[in-house]
């Protein structure tokens, strides 16, 4: 006989979740848990409560209420912000957090004020009805984001298959992500599937049905799907059901119907490690934004070829093949043109304590000079090169058998220029901003020469 524990689903989820969560930090405060009006009523936009204790925690003054619509940051999803109304004056909410099923609203300092004062002038108004008022463009835009999370994880599993494991998620205002196991890249065709499926979804207008179980009664129920997001905790979890689609345990704020999510747009998804793939999209108005932002560039980068979108791809196709075709000739010509350049050089080489020696200012960028210097060295048509050019660039090539350390050379000359330089003993380059004064540097190197 095999014993099943009652918790077997919780212990198996929590087995998977990749990353371990950092223990929590506890709040030592007698005062009363903080009723959560936000799980009544997402679209509650403004409400009363009592201030039941003032806090200072580093350099944040929070204020406990008895009862909040403020979402505190969790699972993913920031908080809300807004306003409080207290005994006329207007207090500024700028985060709010949860510790201990108590919910802390941190409270902006005034620029007329500092964190003391703020503190003893809160302090007392501990019995004060308050009026608080959320952000609702905030609220309803991740609330948007949140169960269009949800949408587009089922819509993944049905096109990529049931492994599909959520890894990790993070709603934003503009786009959230969403972080997925799965065995290989996934293709754009696949990743259309998932946002046109994940629309049908929204276009369905499903009503969620969201229930407070406890944990046995739930797993029982939807067993190891449910810790989709990771192991909540508590005996009694939130269920987030969108019928037919998917159902988790999830304490974010979510919309009543699939339909209010708005458009999905899914923006980009990057490998972020092995066996995870991160989707990036964006929800509701935030999606309309960044289909527009994209029309834009595409209509900009149309505009500056002068054709119409449906033309962009062939035409930049066609430019960048002739830009290719222009980079390689160019390349065979600065090849045929540094060639004739070698050949021109060569009958400028002077004797110097028996060695071949080439001094030179040419025109070329500094790759050109190194090329030119090391192809008389490799090719014994001289045994020390010391070239520069007009922009105050210096090489210096050496046979490895005449004994000529150029390094040490090519510093000194490049210092006469206002700058620096270095390299092997046998190949060095330097540089300055003093490029007029390239055929001093150019002499220096030759006088250190003869000194060698």
């Amino acid at each position: 006989e095999v014993f099943v524990p009652d918790n077997f689903f919780t212990i198996v989820a929590d087995m998977h979740e990749e990353d371990k969560v950092a223990k929590k930090e506890t709040l030592d405060l007698d005062v009363p848990e903080t009723e959560l009006d936000f799980y009544k009523d997402i679209y509650q936009k403004e409400s009363d409560g009592k201030i039941i204790e003032v806090i200072e925690r580093g350099e944040t003054v929070n204020i406990i209420l008895d009862r909040t619509i403020f979402y505190p940051e969790g699972g993913g999803q920031p908080s809300d912000i807004g306003i409080m109304s207290i005994d006329g004056k207007i207090y500024e909410v700028t985060y709010a957090e949860k510790l201990n099923n108590i919910v802390l609203h941190h409270i902006a300092i005034p620029k007329d004020s500092d964190k003391e004062s703020l503190f003893a002038t809160l302090k007392g108004y501990i019995g004060t009805e308050v009026h608080m008022a959320i952000n609702w463009n905030r609220r309803i835009t991740l609330a948007r984001h949140h169960t269009g999370t949800h949408l587009v994880i089922a819509a993944a599993r049905k096109v990529l298959g049931q492994h599909i494991w959520q890894a990790g998620a993070q709603k934003g205002l503009a786009r959230s992500r969403i972080d997925l196991s799965h065995y290989k890249r996934i293709t754009q065709e696949e990743l259309n599937e998932i946002e046109k499926l994940a629309n049908e979804y929204v276009m369905m207008n499903i009503d969620l049905d969201i229930n407070w179980l406890s944990r046995d009664d739930a797993e029982k129920e939807y067993g190891f799907t449910l810790y989709q997001g990771g192991v909540v905790p508590g005996s009694q979890i939130r269920v987030v059901r969108i019928p037919g689609i998917d159902v988790q345990a999830c304490a974010g704020t979510h919309l009543d119907r699939t339909g209010e999510v708005g458009p999905i747009k899914i923006n980009k998804t990057e490998r972020v490690q092995d066996g995870v793939e991160r989707i990036d999209f964006s929800a509701g108005l935030a999606a309309i934004d960044s289909i527009q932002a994209d029309k834009e560039i595409l209509r900009e980068s149309a505009g500056i070829f002068s054709v119409t979108n449906e033309q962009l791809p062939k035409t930049c196709d066609r430019f960048f093949s002739e830009w290719k075709a222009q980079k390689n000739e160019i390349a065979k010509l600065q090849k045929e043109i540094a060639n004739l350049k070698v050949s021109t050089l060569a009958d400028n080489a002077i004797e110097i304590n028996g060695l071949k020696v080439l001094k030179e200012i040419i025109d070329g960028d500094i790759k050109e000079l190194q090329k030119i210097a090391t192809d008389f060295t490799d090719n014994d048509k001289a045994d020390v090169v010391f070239i520069g050019n007009n922009d105050g660039k210096i090489v210096g090539a050496a046979t490895k058998d005449c004994g000529v350390q150029v390094n040490g050379i090519i510093k000194e000359a490049a210092s006469l220029l206002g700058g620096g330089g270095g390299g092997r003993p046998n190949l060095a380059q330097g540089a300055g901003p003093n490029a007029d004064k390239m055929p001093e540097a150019l002499d220096l190197a030759i006088e250190l020469l003869n000194k060698n």
